[in-house]
């Protein structure tokens, strides 16, 4: 009997943090909700993941949470039908990815935050390499000189071995 490739149906976007180093930025708007050429952030992210065939969105909100909620509540942007879930104590990606359980349940997901930008093509090429490949998890990197403006990830043999979001020293 062979299996099929699993299907990734739904994301989680975490986009509760603050965004402190975009300043006045973010006083008023939540990060993800930014203007990129004329759209917000999040719009780019929903956009990409209606591509792939995504069909199921939870949005992990916080900071903010009721523009986002406001901006997305018609839960059909992009052919997608999204969902909230609010972090309440901003403590993290793994606690705001552990809010997103019951929606997930046991099939695979895509986990993606709210103000990492790819494009169609990237998006693409990850969901087929997932689909070829099947791993436990799969991640889209995108390389900084500066560690401190995002997060540090140490490989050994193609696998991450560790992940340090904004270390206090540059590596």
């Amino acid at each position: 009997m062979q299996t099929s490739s699993p299907k990734v149906s739904s994301a989680v976007i975490l986009a509760a943090g603050r965004g402190r180093r975009l300043g006045s930025h973010t006083n008023n708007l939540p990060k993800p909700l930014l203007r990129v050429l004329g759209k917000p952030i999040l719009d780019y992210i929903l956009s990409n993941l209606s591509y792939v065939g995504v069909n199921r969105v939870l949005l992990i909100v916080g900071y903010l949470s009721e523009h986002i909620r406001s901006a997305y509540s018609y839960d059909s942007k992009y052919g997608l039908n999204i969902s909230f879930a609010e972090q309440t104590e901003l403590n993290g990606t793994g606690a705001a990815t552990l809010l997103s359980r019951k929606f997930v349940g046991s099939e695979p997901f895509f986990l993606g935050w709210g103000d990492s930008l790819a494009t169609e093509n990237e998006y693409g090429k990850l969901f087929q390499t997932f689909k070829q490949k099947q791993p436990e998890a799969l991640m889209m990197l995108n390389y900084v000189n500066n560690t401190q403006g995002g997060a540090e990830v140490d490989f050994q043999n193609g696998r991450i071995i560790s992940i340090k979001e904004k270390p206090e020293e540059p590596n």
